[in-house]
């Protein structure tokens, strides 16, 4: 069976829009096929940039002017609203089989099969994350419904951010895809119908706190009323990292970001990747005209923005080296936006980037039975092992975590599952295991695990390794044995005197046993704060 045409669209108009434009427009020329066509509108009274123009004729997009946008012509909308332009845009016919609109706001993270996605609807929409005015109830959407000349549905759905209230289908406006010919039970297109439907609601009286997000009051209400056939799109096709984050794995494949704090700060793996598409496609000379040409509205200079520097960086010298870029790239909270542990590795870490050693990382991901959650939780990243492995040019890495993570698969890494609430379990690990040059516990916290994994791995470990023992200020109140010395306690005492003094003194006499083999142990607290808490210890194998 012959593919449909599709055709992708979306609004520029405004300096801000202009820049999100060309981030979107990268991202769909580096993810969906060169021959998809792509169609820019903008109105005819905003001129836009010689850069944008030429921009977006670099990733084929064509410039297409709305109708009746002019100086002289009348707005439509009883009030000044430019969100309407996205209305007028998607009322526009186009040569093609399914349209998909996308906000600027918005870069694609991977290829989409629209197609696919749509089935056999008419029109495909996502479920909202927040509602918009006083429509926060089914009861408040009656009359809306009325107004047309419907009943309100029985059904409800749940909002996916906010209160997450139960309402009457109601869907983000900023993302659809629809059929291009005639549809539904009045054989309408789609995107005329939604225009008529909200600008009969825009000039009718007694609807203000509907007009607040009138695209959106009206997307179902389009739908129902015409009689097409509907598919609901899943959230990883319209993904509001602003509301949720950035998701793990395979979960996220067009992002709708909204602000470029949202992903030049809070979420920098999005904010990156949209600039290095850019780069990937056009190469450096055009990605620092686009820096230079809209750094003032992307608050380039913003000094909390931490996307910025990883650019330059990378600019710089073609790939990123830093530890902290590469922690915030893959969402590590080993990064500075939490721990700041990438500060001390980098020191450490730096003669081996380029070496073939074999490295160990234990507690793969946040969560499971130290957070009183299953050890076969399902788990979809393991943000610190992609670090890890653009880190290591050449190295070995190895994982070991009491949940599974066999399905991450690269020719350098290696899992194994395990339970380190016993050493048998760590012994019959570690002998499936090569010695290690550098061994991290991110595990559970718990300080008999922490104590457990030193005993049993730190005399396995090649002479002038590093072992590393984080988060030492938190252990997890469901697994912490009582009165069992901390682990950063115990590092601490050995740091000050050279021995160490523990609860148990037969455990006591094992780490004092392997006291010849520790040429320096140094333990760090909270944010690199002497008066805060214990955070790592690194202890050096002589």
């Amino acid at each position: 069976m012959a593919k449909s045409k599709l055709c992708l669209f979306f609004v520029v108009d405004g300096e801000k829009l202009e820049a999100q434009a060309c981030l979107l427009a990268a991202s769909i020329r580096r993810h969906m096929p060169k021959s998809t066509p792509v169609i820019a509108y903008h109105r005819q009274d905003y001129e836009l940039s010689s850069f944008v123009k030429s921009f977006l004729k670099r990733c084929k997009v064509t410039l297409v002017p709305l109708p009746d946008t002019g100086p002289d012509d009348p707005n439509p909308w009883s009030r000044p609203w430019p969100v309407g332009n996205k209305n007028l845009a998607k009322a526009q016919k186009r040569d093609c089989d399914i349209s998909v609109y996308l906000d600027t706001d918005m870069v694609m993270m991977k290829p989409v099969d629209f197609e696919a996605e749509l089935g056999d609807g008419e029109v495909l929409a996502c479920v909202a994350d927040y509602s918009f005015g006083a429509l926060n109830s089914p009861e408040a959407w009656r009359e809306v419904y009325e107004f047309f000349g419907m009943d309100l549905p029985e059904e409800r759905i749940a909002l996916l951010a906010g209160r997450k209230l139960e309402l009457p289908p109601y869907f983000n406006g900023g993302f659809s895809i629809f059929r291009e010919k005639p549809i539904g039970k009045t054989k309408e297109h789609f995107g005329e119908a939604w225009l008529a439907d909200c600008l009969k609601l825009d000039h009718a009286d007694g609807f203000d706190d509907a007009r607040e997000g009138l695209d959106q009051t009206i997307y179902p209400i389009t739908i129902r009323r015409i009689g097409a056939k509907f598919t609901q799109g899943r959230q990883a096709i319209n993904y509001n990292v602003q509301a949720h984050g950035v998701p793990s794995g395979e979960d996220i494949a067009i992002a709708h970001y909204h602000t470029f704090g949202t992903i030049l700060r809070h979420h920098p793996s999005v904010g990156y990747a949209a600039v290095m598409n850019i780069e990937h496609l056009f190469g450096k000379k055009v990605t620092r005209e686009f820096i230079d040409t809209y750094g003032e509205v992307l608050a380039w200079a913003h000094r909390k923005f931490v996307v910025p520097g990883m650019v330059e960086r990378h600019l710089a010298d073609g790939r990123l080296h830093n530890l902290s870029d590469l922690a915030a790239l893959y969402g590590s909270d080993k990064g500075p936006s939490k721990h700041r542990y990438t500060e001390l590795y980098q020191m450490l870490f730096w003669p081996y980037a380029n070496r073939k050693i074999n490295f160990l990382e234990m507690g793969l991901l946040i969560g499971g039975p130290e957070h009183s959650i299953s050890k076969d939780r399902e788990t979809r990243d393991c943000p610190s092992i992609r670090m890890w492995l653009d880190f290591f040019s050449t190295a070995k890495i190895h994982g070991l975590d009491v949940s599974d993570f066999s399905w991450f698969k690269h020719e350098r890494f290696e899992f194994f599952r395990c339970d380190m609430d016993t050493r048998e379990n760590i012994v019959a690990a570690a002998d499936k295991m090569p010695a290690m040059d550098i061994i991290i516990d991110d595990a559970s916290h718990a300080s008999h695990h922490q104590q457990n994994g030193f005993l049993e791995l730190f005399p396995r470990l090649k002479s002038g390794g590093l072992y590393i023992i984080e988060d030492l200020r938190w252990q997890p109140g469901v697994m912490e044995q009582r009165g069992i010395t901390k682990t950063g306690d115990l590092f601490d005492e050995f740091q000050r005197t050279r021995k160490f003094k523990h609860s148990n003194p037969e455990i006591g006499e094992e780490f004092n046993a392997l006291v010849p083999d520790i040429s320096g142990c140094f333990v760090f607290q909270e944010n690199y704060d002497r008066s805060a808490r214990h955070q790592v210890a690194v202890i050096h194998k002589r």
